[in-house]
């Protein structure tokens, strides 16, 4: 009977939890603090199994890598909008813990892979956090003493963002409409505006930029007639591809790194054009 207890008490002081799953990766985008928004860190869901104690521990690079008051990049809860530091979560048996970023530490990491561990019971979590580049853009700044009528607000803003804009909407008499090619220049900016295209066309509005990658092209649809889908070279005024073969422009968008590649949605298909050798793809 002695034996028969002590090996009772010998089975469940070894009993071990299991977690699942063991492997996640979490892909963040590098962040510029003074321009961009805090990303939402999505919160994974691990799931533990079995009896025993949970005995979390944490380790790896992302328990130290992030400029936090407790250092850490990701941590865990169990609940599942958690935010901040806390103390790793204490329980036993079966349960949910959720992994979260930190705060906005892991948001200010160069981009790379980082990775951490969680040790729960018997399993070992391994994490990878993956920050790519931040999105690029193009840097700009307004010409001395322009846009006219304007101020700074805020130090977020490299130039002025507030406006009171004379002549917004002009009288007909106002402007001369130039011809194709023609340019003129705008008083409240001060910078030559080209006209690329006949009357009736239209740029896609709210839903996609009309530039491509760096601003090389502008995609433009015909309004009536064929409705054509056109692209004009804003350095030569030029139309560059005419009558381009996508479905709708409103279905249209520019490749964010390759100016020559256009995308668009048929059909609930997804396809690409490069441009320079008239080949579609679907993706």
């Amino acid at each position: 009977m002695k034996l028969a207890l002590a090996v009772l008490f010998s089975a469940a002081a070894w009993a071990q939890v299991t977690a699942s799953p063991t492997s996640i990766t979490v892909y963040m985008r590098e962040t510029d603090t003074n321009f961009t928004p805090t990303q939402a860190f999505p919160a994974v869901p691990i799931t533990i199994s079995g009896t025993g104690s949970w005995g979390i521990t944490r380790g790896g690079t992302l328990s130290t890598a992030c400029p936090a008051v407790n250092g850490y990049c990701v941590n865990l809860s169990t609940s599942a909008t958690a935010s901040g530091g806390a103390a790793l979560p204490v329980g036993s048996n079966a349960g949910t813990v959720y992994l979260y970023g930190y705060n906005v530490g892991q948001f200010n990491l160069t981009p790379g892979s980082y990775t951490g561990t969680f040790g729960i019971g018997a399993s070992t979590v391994n994490v990878t956090l993956v920050v790519l580049q931040r999105n690029a853009y193009q840097a700009f700044s307004y010409q001395s003493s322009f846009p006219s009528g304007c101020a700074n607000t805020n130090i977020r803003y490299a130039d002025a963002d507030t406006c009171t804009i004379t002549s917004e909407r002009p009288t007909s008499t106002a402007l001369s409409i130039p011809a194709v090619g023609g340019s003129y220049t705008d008083a409240q900016f001060g910078y030559p505006i080209t006209r690329l295209t006949s009357s009736k066309n239209n740029v896609e509005y709210s839903g996609a930029t009309a530039f491509s990658a760096t601003g090389k092209y502008v995609v433009t649809t015909a309004v009536g007639g064929d409705n054509s889908t056109n692209v004009y070279n804003r350095a030569t005024a030029a139309l560059t591809y005419a009558a381009v073969p996508v479905s709708n422009i409103d279905k249209t968008m520019w490749d964010p790194t390759d100016d020559e590649r256009i995308w668009w949605l048929e059909n609930g298909t997804i396809k690409y054009r490069q441009l320079n050798t008239g080949i579609t793809t679907t993706a």
